[in-house]
């Protein structure tokens, strides 16, 4: 590994002080870093402040390992932080109550997917507080999801890492009179409290009072878009747990104690966020219009003409949404006709006009009028 291209004297410096060390400043001037701790008298710490010495690698490799020794911790664990010390590094660790070998693609793909729109969603907080955010493409959130990197997992039964470089907004305008930390930090920051605040309220049956903050702009960083990121990473079946937390960077001073405890998030505390999501997003009133989508799954009876016809599922385009929407619908035989050439040809696009109803997905799509393909 190379550590002169993952991990820098000043990173390692401000990683080692964060936790208790301490700079000697007559070593300074012969080039060096020499860091001790007053819980550990009889340990020190030294590392060359020149990227480019032939034994860069071998000191880092050595100082980690007394670092981690000193502290009794992994080796893996110290230099995973030191190489993360530019970001705050979100963790969410997936526990399950049932013994299982693991968990089934899909949850995963769901979960990372969930993870992206709580990212976008803090980003798009930070900029403008509201309760619901129609659309999610904001060029700060679309920055923050580029520049956020998938980090190695830990053990346990699934733990998803994602670090996001605080320094991702090089060109943010700073002013001198209000002072305040970068924008990722911030979005963050926000993610941390609106998550800590929906525990606390589901926990003390608070959650009308934390609603009523949060319907009204700038009063609160959590909306419906963040809850349902969240909700990705239920799962009935394995009766999954999730816990949440941030290793924050090195760089930045510290957040207060309350950021630095993980929240845990038990498997029978998702439908009541599934309410507050729902309580969060406009009133959805339903009215008949015409969707473009594609048949996603085809499902229905043989009629007694021996023809089928019934309920199949749609993935439907529907304006103000960030993606497409679940639906399911009960077609008549020629409409089912036309829903099986769709998904024989490779699932090719229909337009069907009908009245989406809101709810969980996938919703019902009822008073069908029309259905054909593109």
């Amino acid at each position: 590994m190379n550590y002169a291209t993952l991990i820098s004297p000043t990173d390692f410096r401000d990683y080692a002080k964060v936790r208790g060390w301490t700079v000697v400043q007559e070593a300074l001037r012969e080039r060096l870093i020499v860091l001790n701790n007053p819980a550990f008298r009889l340990r020190q710490i030294i590392l060359p402040m020149d990227v480019a010495r032939p034994d860069y690698d071998a000191a880092i490799r050595v100082a980690i390992e007394n670092m981690a020794h000193a502290e009794s911790r992994p080796y893996e664990f110290v230099e995973s932080s030191l190489i993360e010390a530019g970001s705050d590094t979100i963790r969410f660790a997936v526990s399950t109550l049932r013994h299982i070998d693991g968990l089934p693609l899909n949850y995963a793909v769901l979960a990372f997917k969930g993870v992206e729109n709580a990212l976008r969603a803090a980003a798009c907080s930070e900029v403008q507080r509201q309760p619901f955010h129609p659309k999610m493409n904001r060029g700060e959130a679309q920055k923050l999801i580029e520049s956020a990197q998938m980090r190695h997992t830990e053990s346990g039964s699934f733990v998803l890492k994602v670090a996001c470089p605080i320094d991702a907004f090089p060109s943010e305008q700073v002013d001198l009179f209000k002072p305040q930390p970068p924008f990722v930090r911030r979005a963050v920051l926000g993610m941390s409290e609106a998550i800590i605040d929906l525990v606390g309220a589901l926990e003390s049956d608070t959650l009308d009072s934390l609603v009523e903050k949060a319907k009204k702009d700038g009063a609160s960083p959590l909306s419906s878009n963040l809850c349902e990121g969240l909700m990705a990473f239920q799962d009935d079946n394995s009766r999954a747990n999730l816990e949440f937390s941030v290793a924050w960077s090195a760089r930045l001073e510290p957040p207060p104690p309350k950021f630095k405890e993980k929240v845990p998030i038990q498997w029978d505390y998702f439908p009541r966020i599934e309410q507050v999501r729902l309580a969060l997003r406009p009133a959805q009133v339903p009215k008949k219009q015409e969707f473009i989508g594609i048949v996603d799954e085809l499902k229905g009876d043989l009629g007694p003409n021996e023809q089928r016809e019934g309920e199949v599922i749609l993935n439907l385009l529907v304006e103000g949404e960030p993606e497409a929407i679940k639906a399911k619908a009960n077609l008549n035989v020629e409409q089912h006709k036309q829903a099986y050439l769709a998904y024989g040809q490779g699932k090719k696009y229909v337009r069907v006009t009908g009245l989406l109803n809101p709810g969980n997905q996938p919703r019902k799509l009822t008073e069908i009028e029309s259905f054909s393909l593109v």
